[in-house]
């Protein structure tokens, strides 16, 4: 009887296990990731960013772009100006705001040593309508 039991308590936890790692993976924040972290998100992205490479649809290279990204854990940002960031309410956004002028960068990859984000960027005609825009993923890595 006890072998039984414990045959049937073996397979409801390999069958526990498995459900979880299923569940942790259908549950990540991000497109790319991580799936969990110990690290809170405003942790592993206050610090100074540099860009690895920045990529837009059908994946040419944008050359003469080379921005850094500071991200502070008080809130202020600097992209070669200051500013504040913050996250949107679920975190998959940051929103930055230079001189009145917002960004929204949306989060592809956040981790300590990895910032993936795609964003829009808007052209407008004399009367401040957009006409259209251009998205760019960029991947950023952290100053060492």
């Amino acid at each position: 009887m006890n072998t039984q039991k414990n045959k049937f308590l073996s397979k409801s936890l390999v069958i526990l296990i498995f459900l979880s790692v299923l569940s942790l993976n259908s549950c990540k924040k991000y497109e790319d990731g991580p799936s969990i972290s110990l690290i809170t998100k405003k942790a592993r992205l206050c610090k100074e960013w540099k860009l690895e490479s920045s990529t837009f649809p059908p994946g040419g290279l944008l050359i003469g772009y080379n921005p850094a990204h500071t991200f502070e854990k008080d809130g202020t940002y600097n992209e070669g100006n200051n500013g504040t960031w913050k996250f949107n309410e679920n975190k998959e956004k940051i929103i930055t705001e230079i001189n009145n002028n917002k960004d929204t960068f949306f989060i592809l990859r956040l981790t300590d040593k990895e910032l993936w984000f795609y964003w829009h960027h808007h052209f407008f005609d004399n009367t401040l309508d957009s006409i259209y825009g251009t998205i760019y993923e960029d991947h950023y890595v952290p100053y060492e």
